[in-house]
């Protein structure tokens, strides 16, 4: 590329010179055969004629190859949702409030279960579990003494169900929320106790109940004159939160023999309607948050200033539900206790 610099240099002052000298220099150069033929060019013809050597001598380069872009990112491998005995033997997770409900929660493969079963802190059987408008998962048990649901774990997954011990509900919530880390609890079981079942049913016991389900404490030193083998209707939730502290056995039977004397310690969610001492502890109901089934949402009564005013909708248990609910006990009795006692 150097000579054709230097010979393009050459044209360009011969092409410029006005003298007869640029000839007779270009006759001394080595050159000068070509160069001879070239002169009589001007400048401009001189330019043409530097470019085409140029680009006849010029390689054909390709131009750089564009980068390949970046392999997209693998999708993660969904598993399918695993079997009840794989559950069984998967670990535990955080759940708080299931100790108090018999209930757990366990991870496997993405996904988690979570199931309710046996008696409850104040002596309830699990019933019915109902997934609100919206909510991730799907029931996979339903029977009285045993209820289970299963969600795939992902984030932006929520799961709101209520779950119930007929007559009583308690809200689940759980799920990961979205742009975050996987949380370490799955949820919670909204505003259960921290202490286990037992404990609960335990001190209930120690406190000489004056009435309880007698057909489903078995297994527990619950003594009582009034415990009937026949009953069936467990503790009032209201009246077991009343179990601690300063005169706590006699404020829970005072609450559970509804003596004017009493209080009741409502749940979240729950509205105290009726007249004292006949109340009840209800849970609120509106449009976006319906009745589970069995259950109707009606206007309630709530007591102010010694007057009852009309006050929020509340979920009260059908009849339907209600007979469902004994049939379902009836034939657990018989499975729990036999057919002849």
């Amino acid at each position: 590329m150097s000579w054709l610099l230097f010979l393009g240099v050459g044209l360009l002052q011969a092409a410029q010179s006005p003298f007869p000298s640029s000839a007779r220099h270009l006759e001394r150069t080595p050159l000068s055969a070509s160069l001879r033929i070239l002169y009589p060019l001007g400048m401009r013809e001189a330019f043409i004629l530097l470019a085409g050597l140029v680009a006849a001598c010029t390689p054909d380069t390709p131009p750089p190859a564009a980068p390949e872009p970046p392999a997209p990112a693998p999708a993660p491998v969904e598993k399918p949702e695993p079997s009840g005995e794989a559950f069984a033997a998967a670990p535990r997770a955080l759940l708080p409030g299931g100790d108090a409900l018999g209930c757990e929660a366990r991870r496997l493969d993405g996904w988690v279960q979570v199931s309710c079963e046996g008696l409850s802190y104040f002596a309830a059987l699990p019933f019915r579990v109902d997934l609100r408008p919206g909510s991730a998962g799907r029931v996979v048990e339903e029977r009285l003494g045993r209820v289970a649901l299963r969600y795939r774990e992902q984030p932006g997954a929520q799961v709101n169900a209520l779950i119930s011990w007929f007559p009583h509900l308690v809200a689940l919530r759980a799920g990961w929320p979205e742009g975050q880390p996987r949380p370490a609890r799955v949820g919670e079981l909204v505003g259960a106790p921290e202490n286990d079942r037992d404990t609960w049913i335990q001190a209930m016991c120690a406190c000489t109940p004056r009435n309880g389900p007698g057909a489903l404490l078995r297994g527990f030193a619950c003594e009582s004159p009034t415990l009937d083998v026949d009953e069936t209707v467990p503790w009032n939730p209201a009246c077991i939160r009343l179990l601690q502290g300063e005169d706590a056995c006699q404020r829970t039977n005072e609450c559970l023999t509804l003596e004017p004397s009493h209080i009741k310690l409502c749940g979240p969610g729950e509205v105290k309607t009726g007249g004292h001492p006949i109340t009840s502890c209800l849970r609120a109901c509106s449009a976006e948050e319906p009745c589970p089934r069995g259950f109707s949402c009606a206007a309630s009564e709530v007591m102010k200033s010694g007057e009852l005013v009309p006050g929020p909708s509340v979920c009260s248990p059908t009849d339907a539900a209600l007979a469902e609910h004994t049939a379902a006990m009836a034939e657990h009795l018989i499975t729990v206790l036999g057919p002849g006692e």
